[in-house]
């Protein structure tokens, strides 16, 4: 179909034209040579130019950018090598060829960026490009919140916001790496196929003229010389004996009518030659550089409704977020369960209180592991994501770049309106690391807190447990006692003992569980004022 579009391009494909039906094969010293099989040196001549126009068109078949490497030659530098600059080709193909050139490697970087920008994000399966805290949608959840109800219902409300959020920047990039990639790919195939493809046939088909001309040249001047040492011999045998003479003369005059047929079939071919280069100099370039023009404008409008779909996805993604934030403000979170046990329930030795410290110690220590992860979490975004939070990287650099080498004003502005420059990108990143860097800070000390307080819980039931075996200690020698004879000195001492160290762990026990009571009155009440300012306002931040 490409062939069929470009006859030029049609006509490097079949080999150079001025060497069909050409009764001549290249010798081994580069010289044309004259050939009696019309037939052999025109398949010969055509396998010679195909095998030039292959090596010089292989990368022009892949669909992707080109990769190369320290060890890879790049075919561009390899085909303008051999191409040269003596072939007296219009230099427009030159400028038109370095500026197709420029804009594919530039769609190319573009194509490039987004792709990997939607890829990274659908692989993500830690969840570390996008801010999700499911932990504080759990705490909030499950009954192990510990602050004011408001509060938990406004940290649910967020942490589900963020969800949503994340959601929507997946979608977007896909959006990207779907369409917008498609139609970069579609635009680097019209520059490529329809524009550099064409330009390198049309040099490939100079260079194989050139070459044939001075093929053809070479043979005129060594079938002259031919000539010259035809009539030389000529001249000699006119002058043998007359027995040798007629023989001498007829061999004689039949090689010097053979050097000047190969004369005249070797000025016929540099002539052929000739007007095939006048050709390719004159209409052919131009039809090169319309097709070149052709391609570069429709390779462009490829390139304005890639810009499209990137704008379309990023405004959706805006669109997006302000109608999720719209419906969580008019649909907050249900209010958090908090399961805390009665306050009245008495400590004592006969195990009253133990399954309410028990509670606590649960609540305090889920809390803390949901703050933990949470925390962990953040820190895991501020590492791989929030780089890449509003753009990929370098995008501004790869849209500016595309922007100059793209001829069509409208192209260069859709290109231009994309990008997010380096300074907002700085700040708002700096914003959203300096409120993740809160929240997390705040998430630290609440679960630092959260951890003295089981470690406190944790000595209580301790302390529980030893004054439960010194009060059975108590119990078997009171018995003892009461079962043996009267005024046993030693028994009662030891009992004394042990009843005043029970009535010290006791007293102990009580202070502890008074101190723990506080502790937690304290933290409720801290909670209760100030979860606000802990959790809170650092993750709304955030979420903005």
């Amino acid at each position: 179909a490409r062939a069929a579009q470009s006859p030029l391009l049609a006509r490097c494909k079949m080999g150079c034209g001025s060497s069909k039906g050409a009764q001549t094969i290249t010798d081994d010293d580069g010289t044309l040579g004259l050939a009696g099989d019309d037939e052999r040196a025109a398949q010969r001549s055509r396998a010679v130019s195909a095998a030039r126009l292959a090596a010089s068109q292989s990368t022009l078949k892949q669909a992707g950018p080109r990769k190369l490497s320290f060890l890879t030659v790049d075919p561009d530098r390899a085909h303008d090598k051999r191409i040269g600059d003596d072939l007296g080709i219009d230099s427009r193909v030159a400028n038109a060829k370095r500026r197709l050139r420029r804009l594919r490697d530039c769609i190319d970087d573009v194509s490039a960026l987004y792709a990997s920008y939607s890829k990274d994000s659908a692989a993500d399966k830690k969840g570390r490009l996008t801010l999700v805290l499911p932990e504080l949608s759990e705490w909030v959840s499950e009954g192990a919140w510990i602050g004011a109800p408001a509060v938990g219902s406004a940290v649910g409300s967020d942490a589900t916001r963020l969800v949503a959020i994340a959601q929507l920047v997946r979608a977007a990039r896909a959006g990207m790496g779907e369409k917008a990639v498609a139609e970069l790919h579609a635009a680097r195939r019209r520059v490529a196929e329809g524009g550099i493809e064409v330009l390198l046939a049309l040099e490939n088909l100079v260079l194989s003229a050139s070459v044939e001309r001075e093929a053809a040249a070479r043979a005129v001047r060594k079938a002259t010389a031919a000539r010259a040492a035809c009539e030389e011999e000529l001249e000699k045998a006119r002058g043998a004996s007359e027995a040798r003479r007629e023989a001498a003369v007829e061999k004689a005059t039949a090689a010097l009518y053979a050097a000047e047929s190969d004369i005249f079939r070797a000025e016929d071919l540099r002539r052929k030659a000739d007007e095939e280069l006048q050709r390719l100099h004159g209409e052919a370039t131009a039809e090169a550089l319309r097709a070149a023009e052709t391609a570069r404008v429709e390779a462009e409008a490829k390139v304005c409704a890639g810009a499209e779909a990137v704008r379309a996805a990023y405004g959706g993604l805006a669109e997006g977020v302000a109608r999720a934030l719209a419906a969580q403000g008019a649909s907050p979170a249900p209010a958090p369960r908090r399961e805390e046990p009665s306050g009245e329930e008495p400590l004592g030795a006969d195990g009253r209180g133990a399954g309410r410290f028990a509670a606590l110690l649960a609540q305090w220590a889920v809390a803390r592991r949901r703050c933990d992860k949470a925390k962990a979490r953040c820190e895991a975004f501020r590492r791989h994501g929030l780089e890449v939070a509003a753009a990929p990287r370098g995008e501004a650099t790869r849209l500016g770049e595309l922007a100059s080498a793209c001829e069509e004003e409208r192209a260069a502005e859709e290109l231009r309106a994309l990008r997010l420059s380096d300074e907002e990108r700085v700040a708002a990143t700096a914003a959203c690391d300096r409120a993740i860097g809160g929240l997390q800070r705040e998430l630290g000390k609440l679960a630092a807190r959260l951890s003295a307080n089981c470690d406190m819980v944790s000595q209580h039931q301790k302390l529980f447990k030893k004054l439960a075996a010194t009060e059975a200690k108590v119990k078997a020698a009171a018995k003892q006692a009461d079962g043996g004879s009267k005024g046993d000195a030693r028994r009662e001492a030891a009992l004394a003992a042990l009843r005043e160290r029970a009535d010290a762990e006791r007293a102990q026990l009580d202070a502890s569980a008074g101190f723990i009571d506080r502790r937690a009155e304290e933290l409720k009440a801290e909670a209760d004022a100030g979860a606000a300012r802990a959790v809170r306002e650092p993750l709304a931040v955030c979420v903005r």
